[in-house]
């Protein structure tokens, strides 16, 4: 995650969870949770960039709360 691309970063994470464009869109509960897990990870990588884009997609609220 350091080095890459942060849409990339995003695809990849899609992927590996075999996730449709639209499941980061309008996520269910499960896809919500991975969602979260996936920006604090990122967020302790000092990855913001990754997340800033990643909140750009997903609904507001649902990568967590702001620090």
């Amino acid at each position: 995650m350091q080095n890459s691309d942060p849409r990339e970063v995003i695809a990849r994470f899609q992927e590996s969870l075999s996730l449709e464009p639209s499941s980061l869109e309008q996520p269910n509960a499960e896809t919500k949770l991975w969602i979260r897990c996936f920006s604090r990870k990122a967020l302790s990588a000092d990855r913001t960039d990754v997340v800033e884009i990643l909140r750009g997609i997903v609904p507001a609220g649902t990568t967590g709360i702001v620090k």
